[in-house]
Parts: structure tokens; C-alpha cells; sequence
């Protein structure tokens, strides 16, 4: 698989002069793309070709303001790694951890584990999705049809594993420590890996509700894990260029946590591509 995972207005993409993708899969900046490329990929050196060009005031494009000023060129091409990914015949993606939290004790807390899995061959396939959260294990056999991606679920209520005593929660800066687990996940095919995944998250819950009015509005009361939040933050523009390093990225959270804030509004082209970027000693929303 070739991961492209964001660019500025790209419409032909070329492996070894054979295209792999073109306009009708490709639109806008902000997502990221997966290519099979197992039929245009040969050992050695390969060569990639984009065709790209400027974006227009009406293109799905990053856009500017006279605060964050455009460069030359319109940031146009690709402004992330391209990678090359490899697993057997089906492919891990997306897993994620959604928590519930029995608030205000806190005591348990509820977790819903997804992924997607995605069957790159032209036959059908029987595996089993494995998972572990520190000592606490589940598995799902999945059936996939050639071609077939599926969302696969585990539920609180049917692995009772996945009901958490005591846990030790995710909070932001100024309100605790924000403990994280790690997610393994893998799918199985006859006893062999074909793809494995380890992710990590924090355990927390995050509601919102109307108060009392306020003159012609509403206000809204945040919560996190059953306890009120005050929001502290501001909007987070990245470099011109879009150029981004882990140095430039831990600097600016000291900043953050420095400035005794506890939010992030990010611009959708700040976040890291490798969450583990992420500083986590001093985390904010």
C-alpha cells in the first residue's frame, strides 16, 4: 500500500509509470489516501510521479488570512511523507478506544474497541481479529469477501473484559495526570499474522450540556469525566511552509502548558501523521 497522507491539489499519481490513482479518488487537502500498489511496485528503486498544481479560491485547498499570510507557491504538492506499507492479504486500519466513564465516582469506565480491515486479495478471506489492553484480551472472527473492508466492534457489552474497574483516567493540564494504555491489534489468518496495529489512548469521557440562560443565549457547561472544565485556549496555526519537526512540536506545547492553557483548536494541518508525537507529560485537550 502507498500512503500519501495529505497534499495540495494533486490529480495523477504515477509508480513506475504506471498510474495508481487519479482525480476521481483524489480531492482536497486534508484527507489521507491508501493506493494498493502491489501490481506497480518492483524491488529496488522505485520512481513516484504527482502531477500538481496551484489551487484556486475555489478549490478544496488550505487557505490563508492576512494573519497567516499564503507562500508563493500556494503550499501546492505533497506536504506529508509518502509511505509504503506491507501486511498480508488483509490490512489493519483506523483502530480506535471510545471510553464511557461512570461519573462522578469514576470507578469504572466502559470501552468500545474499533477497526477497520481491509481485504487487498481477489479471494475471499476467514481470519480473527485479536486485541489486548494490558492483561485484558479479546478476539472476533471476521469473514471478508475479495476486496471486502469492514468496521469491526467490540463492545462493552458483549466482552464484559471490556468493562474497566478502578481505571486510571486521561485528564488535561491543570486537572490530573494523563495516564494512556496501549492498544495492541492484530488479524490473524490460520494461526499467521497478516497485520498488526499498537495504538495508544487515554480512558476519558467528555459531555457538554445547556445552563442557565444568559442574555439572548445559552451557555454551555463542559465536563470531563464527570468533573467541570473551564476552556482555556486558542486557535493553533501551523508554520507557513507547513514544515513541522517533534522539536518544534514539543516546544509548542511547553507553551501551551506554560501559558496555563488546556486547549488545542487545531488547524486540520497541524496534527502529526504518528500520534506518539504527541507530548503526553504535558498534555492539553
Amino acid at each position: 500500500m502507498a500512503e500519501f497522507p495529505r497534499h495540495q491539489l494533486s490529480r495523477q499519481h504515477f509508480l513506475n509509470g504506471k498510474r495508481i490513482a487519479d482525480s476521481d479518488q483524489v480531492a482536497g487537502a486534508w484527507r489521507t489516501y491508501e493506493f494498493n500498489v502491489s501490481s506497480a511496485v518492483k524491488p529496488g528503486t522505485n520512481v513516484l510521479a504527482v502531477q500538481v498544481w496551484a489551487p484556486t479560491e475555489n478549490s478544496l485547498a488550505i487557505t490563508f488570512v492576512d494573519w497567516n499570510p499564503a507562500p508563493p507557491d500556494k503550499n501546492m504538492g505533497l506536504w506529508r511523507e509518502v509511505y509504503l506499507t506491507t501486511s498480508g492479504a488483509v490490512a489493519l486500519r483506523h483502530p480506535a478506544v471510545l471510553s464511557r466513564v461512570d461519573s462522578p465516582g469514576n470507578k469504572a469506565a466502559h470501552l468500545t474497541v474499533t477497526a477497520l480491515v481491509k481485504n487487498a486479495s481477489d479471494h475471499p478471506v476467514h481470519g480473527t481479529v485479536k486485541g489486548r489492553i494490558e492483561n485484558i484480551e479479546f478476539a472476533q472472527p471476521v469473514e471478508l469477501a475479495a476486496g471486502e473492508s469492514k468496521d469491526v466492534v467490540f463492545t462493552p457489552g458483549q466482552y464484559p473484559q471490556l468493562n474497566l474497574s478502578n481505571p486510571r483516567l486521561w485528564w488535561p493540564a491543570q486537572m490530573g495526570t494523563p495516564n494512556m494504555y496501549e492498544l495492541k491489534l492484530s488479524f490473524e489468518v490460520n494461526g499467521e499474522v497478516s497485520d498488526s496495529s499498537h495504538t495508544r489512548f487515554g480512558i476519558r469521557e467528555i459531555t457538554s450540556e445547556v445552563t442557565e440562560p444568559a442574555p439572548n443565549r445559552a451557555k454551555r457547561l463542559f465536563k470531563i469525566n464527570g468533573k467541570n472544565i473551564l476552556i482555556r485556549g486558542g486557535g493553533w496555526t501551523p508554520d507557513m511552509m507547513l514544515r513541522q519537526t517533534p522539536e518544534r512540536l514539543a516546544d509548542e506545547f511547553n507553551y501551551v502548558h506554560d501559558l496555563g492553557l488546556n486547549t488545542v483548536r487545531l488547524e486540520a494541518n497541524s496534527k502529526p501523521r504518528n500520534s506518539s508525537r504527541w507530548p503526553t507529560s504535558k498534555a492539553s485537550w
